[in-house]
């Protein structure tokens, strides 16, 4: 009874902690191209460069977990982003994205 009582606490607080990580570092979704286009139109919202958080920046295309960390360490330890062609200072985005970005109107700064 005690060993079942210990190995259940041990499988909740496993549980527990990886609930707490999925929170901190959510998943990145990308836009599914088979969305109705009103489920896109939420996806494909305008990101404010100098606000976002993870979650926002990972609906940027291309833009992973860890890339939208790294956004977010650059932003953080340079300032604010002057333009959004400043983005290519942050490792593993390259001009080809970010023009991409700018031409479906998909970042701006506040």
């Amino acid at each position: 009874m005690l060993v079942q009582l210990w190995i259940f606490g041990v499988i909740a607080a496993i549980v527990v902690v990886n609930l707490l990580f999925w929170v901190e570092n959510p998943i990145c979704i990308q836009p599914d191209p088979q969305q109705s286009s009103t489920e896109s139109l939420e996806i494909l919202s305008k990101v404010d460069l100098n606000t976002a958080d993870a979650g926002e920046l990972c609906t940027l295309p291309g833009v992973t977990q860890a890339l939208a960390q790294e956004i977010l360490i650059v932003r953080e330890r340079r300032g604010s982003f002057e333009r959004v062609e400043d983005l290519v200072r942050v490792q593993g985005i390259t001009r080809q994205m970010v023009t991409q970005w700018i031409e479906q109107g998909r970042v701006y700064l506040s």
